[in-house]
């Protein structure tokens, strides 16, 4: 029987309590090692740096400036040597829609993909630019046969992908399709992450996706077509996902409950500020969107020296009985926060290993290869995530939860693209809300113990401001969409927040030996909302300005629906074993029922005794 066979198969109820008391891992992190150390914190920064933030490259890439109509040579050469605007110089070789104005400027319709039926080399070209003069132009158009020429505007991004593989007119919807491939990429690296995380571990698991990005980025930034542009972004898109979902999971391994949302945080500010920060700045130097991707994703090679830096997971370790190793794991963390107590006492460590040594022959014998086959079905990891009834329903809701989360989230950052005024600016202001979010939800957890309320509080406040950006299109301001701004920045500061707890809340629902699967396949599922979001945005041009808001605010408000019907959680003691966490449920539901037996039976004895005082009186 080979080693991998031997750790598929679950030791008994009696073996995981047995383990539980021999080596609780939150005792051991506090006593011990220490929870909230220097080793944890260069484990949280490591993954931050090594962890880039690809996913809003298309706010810069798709933000293409108006276009018309290239012409033949000789007529582009009259238009420079007359000195002819753009505007003028649309208006008059093709249909020039005059639709957008000061209140709806970021509508993008679709102007200039045909121009009038002429013979433009034969035509009087004084006649036809004189913009003083009306001039009687045919109906009849036909549709741009020499390319497209784009508009020199600071407020846009130059050298875009749309610009120069002309994915627009008829080919305009390969944009949203190319954001929707990119999520989809997410939703397989959700699922690959969850797997390969708690099949092989999480720090092999890491290096693997580390590879695969960084690769993927070089074909990137040397795409010869659209095509593969798009293909290898769904690449990196797996890769990075992995590297976000399994790197989550292990930093959350590594300390306790109240520190878990610090740490958590950390990872978070990569992700949501400094790099959509370092994006917006890199955009605005670098007018090259292939010098702009390779630039952004250059510190996820660092995630190539993962093996000779991170640590394995030790509750990993433990759900896959390897005890001595997750002690190795703990006094390396231990030695690194310098505990001077323990780590001077290295006979500790050394009669620890001796003990889990002659536990780890007591609990993994090598059982027939019968018994391995005939608990395959069992053991396997997607079918332990359906093992009952509760978990099930707990992994549909929080599935549906982190969708809505999700789909709010990556709508209302791609949502900055479409936004007047400069690109830069939107998406640096966009990157400033990931402060207030993630210390705010950092915070939160800290002085919290209950995860599922604080949650609720924050969603449904974001909804509120949601549906408040609306009244934009009501309202006439100086500055253009200010109203809209204002309230979708604050709703995307809420629904970060959000993000940040969900990791923490949706992990704690789980236990070790599948969570990073759990974790996993629950985010993996919400990748659709983040596929669909970029067809909600469409609907500020094709519905009304400002509408994307009012279904998001629709969504969050089914998304607090869902978390009134999920269980709360403290992250105290979280369990390693399946078994261990349904018993335990199993418990607090027992004493739940006795405490509310207990409340009707004091209060039908308050109504006799009341009852009893009135007949007296």
């Amino acid at each position: 029987m080979s080693e991998n066979e031997i750790d598929d198969v679950e030791p008994t109820v009696e073996e995981q309590d047995e383990i539980e008391k021999f080596l609780n891992v939150d005792d051991f992190l506090e006593e011990v090692v220490g929870s909230h150390g220097l080793w944890q914190w260069l484990i949280a920064l490591y993954l931050m740096i090594s962890t880039p933030s690809p996913s809003t490259l298309s706010v810069y890439a798709n933000n293409y400036s108006p276009f018309r109509c290239r012409m033949e040579a000789s007529i582009e050469d009259y238009i420079i040597q007359n000195g002819l605007s753009f505007t003028d110089v649309a208006g008059r070789i093709g249909p020039w829609s005059s639709l957008i104005n000061a209140q709806n400027s970021s509508a993008k319709i679709a102007y200039g993909c045909s121009r009038y039926q002429l013979d433009w080399l034969s035509v009087n070209l004084s006649e036809v630019f004189n913009i003083t003069s009306p001039i009687n132009l045919p109906s009849t158009t036909e549709k741009c046969p020499l390319g497209y020429v784009y508009s020199q505007n600071k407020d846009f991004y130059p050298g875009n992908v749309v610009k120069q593989f002309d994915v627009v007119c008829d080919h305009a919807v390969f944009q949203s399709l190319g954001t929707s491939a990119y999520m989809f990429g997410m939703l397989i690296g959700f699922f690959l992450g969850g797997w390969s995380g708690d099949r092989f571990g999480r720090r092999i698991t890491l290096t693997v996706a580390s590879a695969i990005e960084v690769v993927a980025t070089i074909i990137v930034s040397t795409a010869p077509n659209y095509a593969v542009y798009v293909v290898f972004r769904s690449i990196i898109a797996i890769g990075n996902t992995v590297k976000v979902s399994v790197g989550n999971v292990l930093v959350f391994e590594i300390t306790v409950a109240r520190y878990r949302s610090v740490f958590g945080a950390v990872l978070a500010l990569g992700l949501d500020f400094v790099f959509r920060a370092y994006m917006a700045l890199c955009a605005y130097l670098i007018p090259d969107w292939r010098a702009l991707n390779a630039t952004l994703m250059c510190t996820g090679a660092l995630g190539l020296l993962y093996p000779l830096i991170l640590p394995e997971s030790p509750r990993w370790l433990i759900s896959r009985k390897h005890l001595r190793k997750a002690i190795d794991q703990m006094h390396r963390g231990c030695q690194i926060n310098q505990r001077r107590r323990t780590v001077i006492e290295e006979e500790y460590f050394d009669e620890l290993r001796d003990k889990a040594y002659q536990m780890e022959e007591r609990i993994r014998p090598m059982r027939t290869k019968c018994r391995c086959s005939c608990k395959g079905c069992k053991n396997a990891l997607w079918l332990r995530l359906f093992k009952s009834a509760k978990l099930i329903r707990v992994t549909a809701l929080s599935s549906f939860v982190v969708f809505g989360i999700t789909m709010c989230f990556f709508g209302l950052l791609l949502y900055a693209g479409i936004l007047s005024g400069s690109v830069y600016l939107n998406g640096f202001l966009s990157s400033l809300t990931g402060i207030p979010a993630d210390i705010g939800a950092g915070l939160i957890y800290l002085y919290i113990r209950s995860r599922k309320k604080p949650l609720v509080a924050v969603l449904s406040f974001a909804a509120v401001f949601l549906i408040l950006s609306f009244f934009n299109v009501f309202v006439t301001t100086q500055t253009v969409d200010l109203i809209l701004t204002i309230c979708s920045n604050i709703g995307l500061i809420l629904i970060n927040a959000s993000v940040c707890m969900i990791f923490v809340y949706v992990a704690e629902l789980f236990p070790s030996e599948i969570r990073s699967y759990g974790f996993g396949l629950v985010f993996a599922l919400s990748r659709i909302g983040a596929m669909i979001c970029p067809f909600v945005n469409d609907l500020d041009v094709n519905l009304s300005h400002g509408s994307p808001m009012v279904i998001y605010a629709a969504i969050l408000i089914l998304v607090v629906w869902s978390l009134n019907l999920l269980p709360d959680t403290k992250g105290d003691n979280i369990c390693d074993f399946l078994e261990q966490q349904q018993q335990r449920q199993q418990e607090e539901e027992e004493e739940e029922e006795e405490e509310e037996e207990d409340e009707d039976g004091k209060t039908l004895s308050d109504r006799i005794d009341s009852h009893c005082e009135l007949s007296h009186v």
